[in-house]
């Protein structure tokens, strides 16, 4: 004799279960598992396709990180570069101004070598020192071949007349005895100053276009 097979209620007390409530009760177990498993699947699936996303993203992150790097060592690669290229500009610029300007002033020391001492030029230093000084001895230095000027002009002056150094290229220069005062009106002084007066003509005809290129 087959009985059923026996199991507990909530009293304690057995009962028994008959065939279909077994069934039942497997098929639930079974539902319970294939749910159960199915939900291990979905909850991999989604791990998975998290750490596929979250590897995709720090691909791209590592990707233009690297891209990022690059580009900036190339921007600064071209920076030095142009800095580089700039400054050897400016070195070319610079040189060539110099040139410019000790040619002219070559020019202008070559026929200042020749030239001989104005009468006008001669008066305005001699009024220049007695501004200063209204009667006190002068020392004037002159070439030689234009001493006959100064003498013209200093007839009843107190004066003297030097040699004026070959190294003056020509002009007039007067000082008192003490060498306190000095008008210096040589044609090398004129020069120099005629030069530093001509550099911001030179620049702005000249080079202006050189140093601020388009």
């Amino acid at each position: 004799m087959t009985g059923k097979p026996l199991t507990k209620g909530l009293g304690g007390r057995k009962y028994a279960v008959d065939g279909w409530d077994m069934g039942r009760m497997l098929k639930f177990i079974q539902q319970e598992a294939e749910q159960k498993a199915q939900e291990i699947k979905i909850k991999a699936n989604e791990d998975y396709r998290l750490k596929v996303s979250e590897l995709a993203v720090r691909s791209v992150q590592k990707i233009n990180r690297e891209k990022e790097e690059e580009m900036h060592k190339i921007h600064m690669e071209r920076i030095i570069a142009e800095g580089k290229l700039r400054a050897k500009a400016s070195l070319g610029i610079a040189k060539q101004k110099e040139h410019t300007i000790n040619k002219i002033q070559s020019t202008a020391i070559e026929r200042c070598k020749s030239h001989a001492l104005t009468v006008q030029l001669a008066k305005e230093t001699i009024q220049k020192y007695r501004f200063i000084f209204s009667e006190k001895k002068m020392v004037v230095h002159v070439k030689e071949q234009d001493r006959s000027i100064v003498e013209e002009l200093l007839k009843d002056e107190n004066y003297k007349i030097e040699a004026l150094h070959e190294s003056m290229l020509g002009g007039i220069v007067i000082r008192d005895e003490e060498r306190t005062v000095l008008v210096n009106n040589s044609y090398l002084e004129r020069i120099r100053l005629a030069i530093q007066k001509i550099q911001p003509v030179v620049q702005r005809v000249v080079f202006t276009k050189l140093d601020n290129p388009k």
